[in-house]
């Protein structure tokens, strides 16, 4: 059963990370975004016009979060650029609410470790870890437009590139296509239900 009302999330973070988070999450169904933050009008308009609602004040204070909604919220996403602040702001969130989930952004990859094996329900993310892995990818291969490792979080590094469909893959079925570039295809043309049957078009555009 779908519930009463929107799922409520929290966005913590002033800059173009949780600007860009909010709108993703603004586009989804049922989800209603609060980003917390000190007041900055050029940044709440920004933040009212890609759908989610901004509320001014301390998101490392027990007031900030509750005129968020603190007490009602399913999520809590600690994205500034401040590793402290993001801390503890999370864990100011969690003391409100034992039930909320966590993502948090830490610079420090060591620390992030320990803070996701020491926190139940709660994600820690690195961005210079995964922003290092994306510049190494482009740097072996210029269509690459996202690098990562997987599928351990120091396993071997993977990365999605761009392909135009040449004159030799256009008519193949997907799985002889994938066969002859060496590489899994995610995507076709935009389209991600693809079967293994199914026939690459004439110069169609290639997730690889």
């Amino acid at each position: 059963m779908p519930p009463d009302r929107d799922l409520l999330m929290i966005i913590v973070g002033g800059d173009a990370l949780a600007l860009s988070t909010a709108r993703e999450l603004s586009l989804l169904q049922g989800r209603r975004i609060v980003v917390l933050w000190p007041a900055d009008l050029e940044f709440a308009s920004a933040v009212e016009a890609v759908g989610a609602q901004f509320i001014a004040g301390r998101p490392d204070s027990r007031a900030g979060l509750e005129m968020a909604g603190v007490s009602d919220a399913v999520t809590i996403l600690a994205l500034s650029h401040n590793d402290q602040l993001n801390l503890q702001a999370a864990l100011r969130a969690r003391d409100a609410n034992p039930h909320i989930r966590i993502v948090l952004r830490q610079f420090n990859r060591t620390l992030a470790a320990k803070i996701e094996q020491n926190l139940s329900d709660c994600s820690v993310l690195s961005l210079a870890w995964h922003s290092a892995a994306t510049y190494a990818a482009a740097a072996l291969d210029p269509s690459c437009f996202r690098g990562l490792q997987f599928p351990q979080p120091n396993g071997p590094l993977s990365g999605f590139a761009i392909r135009t469909a040449a004159d030799r893959l256009s008519g193949q079925r997907v799985a002889e296509a994938e066969h002859a570039l060496g590489a899994r295809i995610v995507a076709i043309d935009g389209a991600t239900e693809i079967g293994r049957d199914d026939v690459v078009p004439t110069r169609a555009e290639l997730v690889v």
